[in-house]
């Protein structure tokens, strides 16, 4: 979204129609369908997507750029001062197209990227991380608790790696946190750094840092359910996405707000937006909560948000959904697109 409003709509099968508000302006098509990633940066809008990535300046797409078919689909956009890093399937190419040290990345399917200490880092599949620094790809020197890696997060300080079957901590060397020092599992499904605390989900619930120790949260501390989906932290509270609600937890009490609780249309949360204009939670097949003014509002009540399709634009939340086009937030109401307004799928993905 830019600054007058406009916003850019991305697709299962493409890039979308440009809109401000509900209003039609223009219409941007990527070369091929199913985009896959967007990154916006100044005046340039990069479009990722199965063989390729479009970019485009002022809404025209000046470039494409081809890769092979066999490199799959773009996965995440970096900006380093070398240039436009994409990753993906088939590891970590340079705005070119060309292969940067395909012989330091240690597996093509990456998971996450973090930038840390002036350093980009990849987290894989199922073969731990490597970094990038000074235009060179180095492997990482200590031996990670499990090689499958599913979340990264800096706190400016330490880099934080989120395993399968532990907590690394990596500042010099590294420490590993497990259940025996404090978490609640040693799987770890996400992690949140606020700006003060890291926030670390997992499968038996979330654990939040505090001074030289951790303090746990489980079912009697407000939390709604064992499975942590997805994490949203700002100002020392956290909201924290399960299979049986959504909770709210402050730095003195964790509360949990279910369909009982007249706070949601299902259980099953999928994500959490912390916006300008309060709360958004997802759901899948309770539509979309709102909670501003300790007051909930319901919204599309029927829809599936699908997990991690959501993402907040200056403020404002936005939304996929499974069958019924994309959900955005404008100050007041949901407005939706959809096939009827020029979208290829109502199936939105990310």
């Amino acid at each position: 979204q830019a600054e007058d409003g406009i916003r850019d709509v991305e697709r299962s099968r493409g890039l979308g129609d440009v809109y401000k508000r509900q209003e039609y302006i223009r219409s941007i098509d990527a070369s091929k369908k199913m985009a896959t990633a967007i990154l916006s940066h100044e005046d340039t809008l990069l479009v990722g997507r199965f063989s390729g990535i479009d970019i485009f300046v002022n809404e025209e797409r000046i470039r494409t750029i081809e890769i092979p078919l066999n490199w799959g689909a773009v996965r995440d956009i970096a900006i380093t001062d070398d240039g436009i890093i994409l990753c993906g399937d088939g590891g970590v190419i340079d705005e070119n197209g060309n292969t940067i040290h395909a012989n330091a990345p240690i597996e093509n399917k990456i998971t996450t990227i973090c930038r840390h200490r002036n350093a980009l880092w990849i987290g894989t599949f199922s073969s731990g991380i490597a970094f990038m620094q000074d235009g060179k790809w180095e492997g990482f020197p200590h031996r990670l608790p499990s090689p499958f890696v599913n979340a990264l997060a800096s706190d400016g300080r330490n880099l934080w790696i989120a395993t399968d079957d532990g907590l690394a901590r990596f500042y010099g060397g590294l420490k590993v946190f497990r259940r025996r020092d404090g978490l609640n599992s040693n799987t770890i499904t996400a992690l949140n750094f606020d700006g003060n605390n890291l926030w670390v989900g997992t499968n038996r619930g979330f654990c939040r840092s505090e001074h030289f120790g951790w303090r746990q949260f489980y079912l009697s501390d407000g939390l709604c359910g064992d499975h942590i989906y997805a994490i949203a932290a700002r100002d020392g509270n956290a909201w924290v996405a399960t299979y049986g609600g959504v909770s709210k937890i402050s730095n003195r009490r964790g509360k949990c707000y279910r369909r009982a609780d007249n706070a949601l249309l299902n259980d099953w949360t999928t994500t959490a937006v912390i916006s300008d204009g309060g709360v958004f939670i997802g759901t899948y097949g309770g539509g979309i909560s709102r909670y501003d003014e300790d007051r909930w509002t319901f919204y599309e009540k029927n829809a599936i948000i699908n997990p991690d399709a959501a993402t907040s634009i200056q403020g404002h939340p936005v939304f996929g959904t499974a069958g019924e086009g994309i959900l955005i937030w404008d100050g007041m109401r949901f407005f939706k697109l959809t096939i009827e307004d020029g979208l290829p799928d109502n199936e939105i993905l990310s």
